[in-house]
């Protein structure tokens, strides 16, 4: 129960002095470590009508996408396009911390979809970072030849950590 009081003072105190640079990244430390009643807490944040809230909550989640429904709710925060980019963008950068094979696959749409915004484009790029997955390697090309310079040197970046020994 203190854990919990804890939790809504800091997520609280926290939307009021996110300028303090030094103290957010203290606090989302503090909230991505405590356990599963904090998760729901942060599920319910996520999916409320407060802005700031909301990217607080998905920035804090990131390392339990493992958790179904973390999973769920992170998509459809990036499904909603009505969203800010900077959310939906938020969203994917917090599943990519436990991409697995099947969870890349998922996140390969949000890069193909010109219409997405560039920054969840970059997020999604960074998401597959670390598959191994030729079809992840062949996307990665592709966006290469996105419009977006961002886009594209994201794209680049990432294909060179993928670089195989003997490859051109």
């Amino acid at each position: 129960k203190l854990g919990l009081l804890v939790f809504d003072h800091i997520f609280d105190e926290h939307l009021l002095s996110c300028q303090e640079i030094v103290g957010e990244d203290l606090h989302i430390s503090i909230l991505t470590r405590m356990g599963p009643e904090v998760t729901e807490k942060l599920l319910k944040r996520l999916q409320g009508p407060v802005p700031g809230a909301k990217l607080l909550a998905a920035q804090c989640l990131r390392g339990r996408a493992s958790d179904a429904s973390v999973q769920k709710a992170l998509f459809a925060q990036i499904e909603d396009r009505q969203a800010p980019a900077q959310l939906r963008a938020q969203c994917v950068k917090s599943l990519g911390v436990s991409v697995k094979p099947e969870m890349a696959q998922k996140v390969v749409p949000y890069l193909k979809d010109k219409r997405n915004p560039p920054a969840v484009r970059v997020a999604a790029i960074g998401c597959l970072e670390f598959s191994r997955d030729d079809t992840v390697r062949k996307v990665l090309y592709e966006a290469c030849r996105d419009p977006v310079r961002e886009v594209r040197l994201k794209a680049l970046e990432t294909l060179g950590a993928h670089h195989r020994p003997g490859e051109p």
